[in-house]
């Protein structure tokens, strides 16, 4: 079960949401590596359009956004299956760019699988893996001359209300995430 650094366990994050007057549970507890599969093949029915119209966007727009951003470094917000990421890392490939890539997410087993998913396709890519939840470890996100910060899912799935506002506050008083590197293969 997630955890990077305690401070908020699914057993406390039940609690808290039982006690509350509207009963919430965080989405983040649902993406462990069963959820997160899950949610990936979900992204693939046909009743499910958010992923295909996010997709239909973003290919429309990839190359002008990186264009403009010119990045050295892509962090990606709850970065799953990174489906949508490869569209970006085409269009830095079509502008000759080769930005490190920071995925950030719950999940580490998905965030090993895609890292090597990606390694594989762009051979020119660093991946920096952060296993961190964006409620509480913003902070750590790391520092780049030219970072671009994308969070390419539907936010009011993922995001509780007020999360947001809350969110930056948590994140400087939270300890760091656990993290991995690789440039070449995952060991």
């Amino acid at each position: 079960m997630f955890d990077p650094d305690r401070e908020s366990t699914l057993a406390d994050d039940v609690r808290r949401g039982l006690a509350a007057r509207r009963k919430r549970i965080p989405p983040k507890h649902f993406y462990d590596e069963t959820g997160s599969r899950l949610f990936d093949r979900i992204c693939e029915l046909p009743e499910y359009y958010l992923t295909r119209s996010e997709e239909r966007l973003l290919g429309r727009s990839a190359e002008e956004i990186l264009e403009a951003a010119n990045p050295t470094d892509v962090v990606e917000l709850g970065s799953g299956a990174s489906r949508k990421t490869k569209m970006l890392l085409d269009a830095a490939e079509a502008l000759g760019l080769a930005p490190r890539y920071h995925p950030l997410d719950v999940c580490e087993p998905m965030l090993r699988a895609s890292a090597e998913a990606l390694l594989a396709r762009y051979p020119w890519l660093e991946v920096h893996a952060l296993v961190a939840d964006y409620e509480r470890h913003l902070g750590a996100l790391p520092e780049g001359p030219r970072r671009l910060v994308v969070f390419l899912a539907a936010p009011s799935v993922i995001f509780r209300r007020g999360a947001r506002r809350h969110s930056s506050a948590r994140s400087r008083r939270a300890s760091g995430p656990a993290n991995f590197s690789c440039s070449a293969r995952i060991s």
